[in-house]
């Protein structure tokens, strides 16, 4: 069982050039860690996640860091890390897609849909 203990958003990052209407292409980023504590209960993840001008980053950029600390049961195995690692991920996201949203807004944007990444327990690579 992982619980989301809180979150926050650490870094938010816009630039927006655009100076005049018409159609642009947009790039994705995610990136995301999990970092467990020695008590074997806690974590933090680290989600950065965002869009950029294909080509033009210094055009268009939106991306915002987001971290969350969980409370899990006991973590005894690199098998619970990445169950843990795959909970925290679907747990977190929808703060940082929502967050997201909602700067593009504010840019004067259309909300661009940021969508989750398919994870799987067998594609996380644990850290020694």
């Amino acid at each position: 069982m992982v619980a989301l203990i809180v979150e926050r958003a650490t870094e938010i990052d816009v630039i927006n050039k655009l100076t005049e209407a018409g159609e642009i292409n947009i790039d994705t980023t995610h990136e995301f860690n999990v970092n467990y504590s020695g008590d074997g209960v806690h974590c933090r993840a680290v989600m950065k996640a965002g869009f950029t001008a294909h080509g033009e980053p210094e055009t268009l950029k939106i991306v915002c860091t987001v971290e969350g600390d969980f409370a899990t049961e006991k973590i005894t195995s690199d098998e619970d890390k990445k169950k843990v690692h795959l909970d925290c991920y679907y747990m977190l996201f929808p703060y940082a897609q929502a967050l997201l949203m909602r700067l593009c807004t504010d840019a004067g944007l259309p909300p661009f849909y940021l969508p989750p990444l398919e994870m799987k327990e067998e594609n996380v690579m644990i850290r020694p």
